[in-house]
C-alpha cells in the first residue's frame, strides 16, 4: 500500500497534465492508468486556443500547426467559426501525450501501469484498489478517467447513460502540407 497526496485516475492529456499542476504545488502524485500506452484515439488532436496558455504553463510546446478555427461538414451543410485572439493548434494526441507523460514524470508523478477498480472513501482520504491488487491512500483522488468515468460513477456524480446507437470516430494522417487553417470535422448518416 502507498500513501500519496494525490491519485490521478488516468494518464491522458488531462490526467498527466493535472498531474504536473500537482506536482507544481508541491504535492506527491500517483498517476494510475491500465490503458493502451501509445495514448492514440480519433479525438484530442485539435487544441483550442485556449489551451495555449496552460501548455505554456505546463512548461511544454508538442510539434503541430497553427489553426484558425473549426469547420464542421455534414452532407452539403457547412458551418464555420474562426477563433479570436490566440490561434488552436493541430498536435498528434501520441505527441501530447509524449511530451505530457515525459514533463509529469521530471515533475516527479509517478506513473503507475495498472487499472483503477474501486474507490473507498474514509474520514480524510480516500483509498483506490487497483486490478493488481495495490492500494494508493491519498487526501484526493481525481478521475481523468474518461468521458465514461468509473470514479464519477462510483461517487455518484454521473449516472450510466442507457445505451445508445454505436459511435464511431475515425481518422488518417497523411504526411502533406496543410490544405486548411481549421480543424475539419465531417460527420456521416
Amino acid at each position: 500500500m502507498s500513501v500519496v497526496d494525490v491519485t490521478v485516475v488516468g494518464a491522458g492529456p488531462i490526467g498527466l497534465a493535472t498531474a504536473i499542476f500537482a506536482r507544481q504545488a508541491g504535492l506527491g502524485v500517483t498517476v494510475l492508468d491500465g490503458g493502451p500506452t501509445d495514448g492514440d484515439k480519433a479525438c484530442g488532436e485539435g487544441l483550442m486556443p485556449g489551451v495555449a496558455p496552460l501548455l505554456a504553463e505546463l512548461g511544454i510546446d508538442p510539434p503541430g500547426h497553427p489553426l484558425e478555427g473549426v469547420v464542421y461538414h455534414q452532407g452539403s451543410t457547412r458551418v464555420e467559426h474562426a477563433f479570436p485572439g490566440l490561434p488552436g493548434r493541430g498536435v498528434r494526441r501520441t505527441q501530447l501525450r509524449d511530451a505530457l507523460l515525459e514533463r509529469a514524470l521530471e515533475s516527479g508523478a509517478h506513473i503507475e501501469r495498472a487499472k483503477y477498480v474501486s474507490l473507498t472513501q474514509e474520514r480524510e482520504s480516500a483509498r483506490v484498489l487497483t486490478d493488481t491488487g495495490d492500494h494508493i491512500t491519498s487526501r484526493y483522488v481525481i478521475g481523468c478517467d474518461g468521458l465514461h468515468s468509473s470514479v464519477a460513477a462510483d461517487l455518484g456524480v454521473v449516472k450510466k447513460p442507457a445505451r445508445s446507437a454505436k459511435r464511431y470516430g475515425i481518422r488518417q494522417h497523411f504526411s502533406t502540407q496543410p490544405w486548411s487553417s481549421h480543424i475539419e470535422v465531417y460527420y456521416s448518416p
